[in-house]
Order: structure tokens, then sequence, then C-alpha cells
């Protein structure tokens, strides 16, 4: 099968009446499609690709590895929005000469201690508008908090992360947070690494790209 949004669904369902289910990449699929996009062009194509004896397969994920997937989308978004949100309180402030040094933490260190020295020199229609985006702010912040935690508290394949810890380079308190795309890989892909310090690279490449800066340090 074509690995598509649902597809690993029909596969566990599959599964369970005894069949033995691949799933293809969509990437590795599409150079065999030999006419127009169809059902049967594509069932034609994946049926070609199978054959291929260096095809690689996607790994077939749990209903708990959707599930925490979705939370580190869920989170990705937000991390999203609230970078929005923090570039429009900047721009709004600039416009009135305010101008907030770079970071997350040194905004809010600044709304916190010094915005009350410029708030009555600002227009009662500005006051409103920052108090607005402060507002979302700090709701975005609680919903990130929030998701972290969860994510914290799942653990797909305790004996996985447990073992992975123990690799040099590979940062204990920050694995759980790593996407269990990673985590469920078969054994033979976690040998392929040369040392544990390739492992969190490679793990850690995307989710760090995303925004988790807590574990950093």
């Amino acid at each position: 099968m074509e690995a598509c949004s649902s597809a690993h669904y029909w596969t566990r369902e599959i599964r369970k009446l005894g069949h033995d289910v691949k799933l293809i990449p969509p990437k590795f699929v599409k150079p065999y499609v030999k006419s127009n996009k169809n059902d049967a062009a594509y069932a034609d194509a994946i049926c070609e690709a199978v054959t291929r004896p260096a095809i690689r397969f996607v790994d077939i994920k749990s209903e708990e590895q959707q599930a925490l997937l979705l939370l580190h989308r869920d989170r990705k978004d937000l991390v999203g929005e609230r970078s929005a949100i923090t570039n429009r309180l900047r721009a709004s402030l600039a416009k009135f000469g305010l101008i907030i040094p770079g970071g997350m933490h040194k905004l809010k260190a600044w709304l916190q201690q010094d915005y009350g020295a410029c708030e009555e020199k600002l227009p009662v229609m500005m006051r409103l508008h920052l108090h607005r985006l402060a507002g979302r702010l700090k709701q975005v912040d609680t919903q990130i908090n929030e998701i972290e935690k969860a994510i914290k508290c799942t653990g797909p394949d305790v004996e996985m992360t447990r073992r992975l810890q123990e690799w040099k380079g590979v940062c204990g308190r920050a694995w759980p947070c790593a996407p269990p795309t990673f985590q469920r890989r078969k054994r033979s892909s976690v040998r392929n690494q040369q040392a544990g310090r390739h492992v969190s690279k490679n793990a850690f490449y995307s989710w760090r790209k995303s925004g988790y800066q807590a574990y950093e340090s």
C-alpha cells in the first residue's frame, strides 16, 4: 500500500485478518506512474515499485504513536502562532518608538517590568491592542506547556527508550519528547548509527527546529 493519511489504520485492520502489509513512501511510487493520476495507474505503480530489491518501506505506527505525533504537530503549530504574536507585538511597539531586545524571554521580561513605565505614553487604543496580544501570548504559552507535559508523560516504547538513553550523546531527559517515528524504528536501523551522537542528531534535527528550546541546556 502507498503510505497515505489513513494507511496506518488500514494496515492495522488488514493485519488483523492475517495479511502481511507493507507501506511504500509516495515518493518511491511516483516514478512508476505511467499515465494520468487514477486508482488503476497508482495500483500498477505500487505493484511495480514493490518488486524493486532496494525499495524501502514505512514502519507501521500504532494508535499511541499516531496520537503522540498529533501532539507534536499541535505544539509545532502553537510555537508558530506564538512567534507570530511576538512579531506583531514588536512591530506594534516599534511604531511608537519602543524597541524591544530580541528573544522571547526578553520580550516577556519587558512586558512584566518595563511596560508599566511606558503605558501612560501610549494611546488608549494601542493599550487595548497590546493587552489583547499579551493575553493571547499567555494563553498560547499555557497550551504549549500542557502539551509538553503530556508528551513527557508518554512512553510508547519504554524498553527502547531505556536502551537508547544508555548511549553516550543521547540526552536522557529530552528523549521522551523525541518523535515516536524514530523510537519505533527497527533495531537494524539503530545499529547503523556510528555513535550515540549520530542517533541524537538524527532524532532531534526536526525536533529542535520545531522550537523545543527547554532542553538545550
